[in-house]
């Protein structure tokens, strides 16, 4: 795992510096940012993770820096459009580190380690995902007709179907184990609803 962090890393910087070169000081800052984001998340005197906070980081720069980030080394601009799309893509990100806590909430209770699913209860925790499913798609729903998102985005309800099924068998109370495949099927999920925002976004500029 220190060796595959390491790598994974090292790429990450040497991409960045790149992409720097090329678009210009605001990369630099975004990276180091996330940089710090990272090792702080479990590491450090203070992991954010294991204080409630890991949810909150997740969405920051998981939906929206990733997203706005991505956004602007294409464009070079900062655009609400952007901020909108990030959305979605929060919500559904923050939806996978949401089942890892909640199948995790005993033994993160027993190592002392504060996640947000410890310190709200399994319940609560299963509200919170729901309330992240449902808001990806509330969010393309506001967000398309005032023309934050192009219309051609309403593909992506395509995706909630199988979102629905999910959040309801997160809501019946699987756990421990049985949530494991909950796990790898919300990340298909937000692998999906992002493709299908990215496929309406290419479709409203033929």
């Amino acid at each position: 795992m220190t060796v595959g962090i390491s790598l994974a890393t090292a790429a990450a910087m040497i991409v960045g510096v790149v992409l720097t070169l090329i678009v210009g000081w605001p990369i630099l800052i975004i990276g180091a940012a996330a940089l710090i984001a990272a090792v702080t998340y479990t590491g450090g005197p203070m992991p954010y993770g294991y204080r409630g906070l890991g949810d909150a980081i997740c969405f920051l720069f998981f939906g929206f820096v990733a997203v706005i980030g991505a956004g602007y080394v294409q464009i070079e601009e900062l655009t609400w459009e952007l901020a909108a799309a990030s959305v979605p893509v929060g919500c559904l990100v923050t939806a996978i580190l949401v089942v890892n806590n909640l199948r995790d909430i005993g033994t993160d209770r027993a190592s002392g380690k504060r996640t947000l699913a410890v310190l709200i209860g399994e319940r609560n925790t299963r509200i919170e995902y729901a309330t992240l499913v449902l808001g990806a798609f509330v969010s393309i729903a506001i967000f398309t007709p005032v023309g934050l998102l192009p219309h051609y985005c309403f593909i992506a309800f395509a995706a909630l179907a199988p979102g629905m099924r999910l959040t309801r068998e997160i809501l019946n109370g699987r756990s421990g184990a049985a949530l494991n495949p909950m796990l790898k099927r919300t990340a298909q999920l937000h692998l999906l609803v992002g493709a299908l925002i990215g496929l309406g976004g290419v479709l409203a500029t033929l």
